[in-house]
């Protein structure tokens, strides 16, 4: 799935968030963390006490992400919703369900990833997959997980998902170190 994924990244565009006019509703990177979108997620999660001070990242990540990102306009096609029930098993693969965006690829891989916590040997093979033994940055991949933690963790909340929520915990708290 790592494979199919960075295929689903080869086209490039400019610009962030989803499609809006024909092009991206962002022009920057910066902008797009700091949107609506993203702002009333954080803003559910402080309202709602739904991290503590060890788990509090958020702020962090952000800065992480918007530092490697820094004025560059470049993005890439991303699915942003690349899971297992995403896929057909067919011969190859058949992907569906897209919620297009233009972003980072690693922000788009994080979004995947977070997916898949608390199965190590599939966290472990996507990104193997996504990278094929190339050297990639941990502390941007871990600050992108991070970061679809903090996306997916209001609808964890609302739909009462707590062994997710509890999982998503564990990881931030096991794997924070990356972030230094």
């Amino acid at each position: 799935m790592g494979q199919i994924l960075r295929a689903i990244h080869k086209p490039t565009s400019t610009g962030f968030g989803l499609v809006v006019d024909d092009k991206a509703e962002y022009e920057k990177f910066e902008d797009w963390i700091n949107g609506s979108d993203m702002q009333k997620r954080f803003q559910y999660i402080k309202e709602n006490k739904l991290l503590d001070s060890e788990h509090d990242l958020i702020e962090t990540v952000c800065n992480i992400l918007i530092k490697f990102v820094g004025n560059n306009t470049s993005s890439h096609f991303c699915h942003f919703d690349f899971q297992l029930q995403n896929a057909f098993a067919t011969d190859p693969i058949t992907i569906f369900d897209p919620s297009p965006y233009f972003n980072i690829p690693f922000v788009d891989v994080g979004r995947s990833l977070q997916y898949f916590i608390g199965n190590e040997a599939s966290v472990n093979q996507f990104i193997e997959g996504y990278f094929n033994g190339e050297v990639y940055d941990k502390k941007i991949l871990y600050a992108s997980i991070f970061l679809n933690i903090y996306f997916k963790l209001p609808y964890s909340h609302k739909t009462k998902h707590v062994d997710k929520i509890a999982k998503r915990m564990n990881f931030i708290q096991e794997n924070k170190h990356y972030l230094e």
